[in-house]
């Protein structure tokens, strides 16, 4: 059996029992006077309407804790009834108008029955305490004594106590409590207000004896202040929604409402709450700035929608990897920020760092797909790496450490002050990297690729090179990774192109015909509209499709392999080139390969540059030449640096070679006196091969 049947069946036998003492009471007492109601029937019909009004009218008092209590009136006008007529009238005016008033709210049976015999009960009590100080029922005419009031006094408190109590007991039944569980629970408040309401009482009988037209008058007060109180309520409530408005307002300004962490406004105050702690206690805090790598592809590719949903598993992966004293925070877009109030120096902030990084792990589920996310993590101590208890300065230095390690593809990266350096030279970067596309910084050089059967040079890769007004030449390494990350790479590839066919455009009237090679980003093989946009230029140019290669990366066709084939099949139409570049370093697989619209591969710089002393490089170089050479794919070779190593790349079948051996990268206005200088090797039948 529930506990909501086992406290149904208490109320009910509570209810009976509480039944037989109210029978006993109303065959004792209430005959006794009740004849009395039909020498007054004017009187009694009166009371009886006024009863029933202050059942149906009640008084809703708002309280301290939010709640709302309500009162009736009706026990003014019964406990009147007491006074003037009896307890046989009383008692069977406040049945008849309680029993009628539940039945008009439909209140169920058991609580209809029990909230007429209360007020039996609680009459009855009350008519005994009168009756002991000599009122046998009736207020007279004569004069009031001390005694009387004393006696009134009595009887109403007895009123008060006896129906509260029966009330509570019946409560606490209801909830499967035991009966004295709530025993004198807010009596004060309830003996508070009865005492109001019965000590109208004596006014009411006076009038009554004097004026009886008069009496519903007095009703009019009291509704009166019902209504009011009804406006109270609406105030109290109007406060109290305010109030849960504020504190909701409070909470969305200092968390996240997507992921509910909190945000940079919290998470700095715990920051500097955590460092005057620290500084008072002496112990170690960490703040840890996790960004996560290309996130920004997720929403690109598949919609914000998507993103968000991962940024809510990334939040909730973070809560369950670190403590409870530590606070893990949502900055804004895809960084979060770590505080680690107490932590075993840099050993410590470098374990928790790993555990980070171990919930990253796995494929996050993003509804039908699987999605991998990984992260960069910069870590900063005070007080080993910050003597000031300032938290925008510790979060400033966490950035840096964040940045250093997402740009030299580390997990994480503990701040050093030597990274400050090239924090600034980053901001500054970032701020005039867009002027630099659009107002000309950028110039192209150029390295020529060989072919290596004859030596004959068919064509060039352009490489980019941007000339700042105040720190001379950025090393690419430096300004492209930022345009990745801030989207500008988009417009920057776009510029490259234009002016390298622009300057392929100059070689064609000059008499000297090469192709040019360009570098795509993983942005490009988003954009649905870069294809018509090479169209446009090509025609700007005055070129033909077969005049322009582009190379993509295989990491950069792995980010969306159905679109970037989806591009790469238009550009492949139109009679672009297609090569893919630093072929071994990606996670590219066969199958996506052999799907893939391209003519060449070519094989990066790290494999050929140790061609003369490493024997697996070897391997690898051979392996992939002769893997192209089953697709039918041309083989480009990157980084060939000395004559040896060209001697070699011929021997395996090497298509063409590009690197220093050759030339440096060039200005297009170089490449023609280059050309008239440049040398093909001799060559050699069969070069010495590297044994185990």
């Amino acid at each position: 059996m529930t506990r909501a049947r086992e406290g149904g069946r208490g109320v009910r036998i509570y209810v009976a029992g509480l039944g037989l003492v109210a029978v006993a009471a109303w065959t004792w007492l209430v005959p006794v006077r009740l004849s009395q109601a039909a020498e007054h029937p004017l009187l009694f019909a009166l009371f009886t309407a006024l009863i029933l009004l202050g059942e149906l009218v009640s008084i809703k008092i708002p309280r301290d804790n939010g709640t709302v209590d309500e009162i009736t009136t009706s026990a003014t006008f019964s406990f009147s009834l007491l006074l003037a007529v009896g307890i046989g009238p009383a008692v069977l005016a406040q049945a008849l108008a309680s029993v009628i008033a539940d039945a008009f709210r439909r209140k169920p049976l058991v609580k209809t029955a029990f909230n007429a015999i209360q007020y039996t009960v609680a009459l009855s009590v009350a008519g005994l305490i009168l009756r002991g100080f000599g009122r046998p029922g009736a207020l007279t005419g004569d004069p009031l004594t001390p005694l009387d009031g004393l006696g009134l006094l009595l009887a109403g408190a007895a009123f008060s106590f006896t129906s509260s109590t029966l009330t509570n007991i019946a409560i606490a039944l209801e909830q499967g409590e035991p009966p004295l569980s709530h025993f004198g629970l807010d009596l004060p408040f309830q003996g508070f207000t009865d005492l109001i309401l019965l000590a109208l009482a004596p006014v009411v009988v006076l009038v009554a004896r004097d004026h009886l037209a008069l009496t519903p008058l007095l009703a009019l007060p009291m509704f009166a202040v019902a209504r009011s109180a009804q406006g109270s309520v609406r105030n109290a409530q109007l406060a109290e929604e305010l109030r849960q408005q504020a504190q909701q307002n409070e909470h969305l300004a200092l968390h996240d409402a997507l992921t509910g962490l909190p945000n940079r406004t919290l998470f700095r105050q715990s920051v500097d709450l955590a460092l005057r702690q620290a500084q008072r206690e002496r112990h170690t805090v960490a703040v840890l700035l996790l960004d996560l790598d290309r996130f920004k592809e997720i929403n690109d590719t598949l919609g914000h929608h998507w993103g968000d949903i991962a940024l809510k598993e990334v939040s909730a992966r973070l809560r369950d990897a670190l403590r409870d004293s530590d606070v893990v925070a949502r900055l804004g877009g895809d960084e979060f920020g770590i505080l680690l109030t107490k932590v075993e120096g840099e050993a410590g902030a470098f374990l928790v760092a790993r555990k980070v990084m171990e919930c990253l792990e796995g494929p996050l589920s993003v509804e039908h797909m699987q999605l991998d996310v990984t992260a960069s993590v910069g870590i900063v101590l005070f007080p080993d790496h910050q003597a000031e208890t300032d938290a925008d300065e510790l979060m400033r230095k966490a950035d840096v450490a964040m940045y250093a390690a997402k740009e030299r593809g580390l997990d994480h990266c503990h701040y050093r002050p030597d990274l400050d350096r090239y924090s600034s030279t980053r901001l500054t970067l970032v701020g005039d990297l867009r002027q630099a596309v659009d107002e000309g910084q950028l110039m192209v050089h150029y390295q020529p690729k060989a072919v290596m059967a004859t030596g004959q040079i068919t064509g060039v890769e352009a490489l980019v090179r941007w000339i700042h007004p105040r720190l001379g030449v950025v090393k690419p390494n430096q300004f492209i990774p930022l345009a990745e990350t801030t989207g500008l790479v988009r417009q920057l590839t776009r510029r490259v192109l234009s002016l390298s066919l622009a300057q392929t455009a100059r070689w064609k009237e000059a008499g000297l015909d090469l192709s040019v090679a360009v570098n795509l980003s993983a942005h490009n093989l988003m954009d649905a509209d870069f294809p018509q946009s090479v169209e446009r230029m090509l025609d700007d140019a005055g070129l033909e499709a077969g005049d322009l290669e582009l190379e993509i990366t295989e990491s950069s066709i792995m980010r969306d392999p159905n679109r970037a084939t989806d591009i790469l099949g238009c550009l492949h139409e139109m009679g672009v080139g297609l090569s893919i570049d630093d072929f071994g370093t990606g996670y590219s697989s066969l199958a996506y390969l052999r799907r893939l619209p391209v003519q060449s591969l070519k094989i990066d710089r790290g494999f050929v540059m140790n061609l003369e002393s490493n024997l697996n490089d070897e391997v690898i170089v051979r392996s992939t030449i002769e893997m192209a050479r089953n697709l039918g794919l041309q083989v480009v070779a990157e980084g060939v640096e000395s004559l040896t190593i060209w001697h070699r790349l011929a021997a395996f079948g090497c298509d063409q070679a590009q690197g220093y051996f050759l030339t440096r990268p060039i200005p297009g206005s170089a490449i023609a006196p280059w050309l008239s200088s440049w040398t093909p090797p001799v060559p050699e039948p069969r070069p010495t091969l590297l044994t185990g």
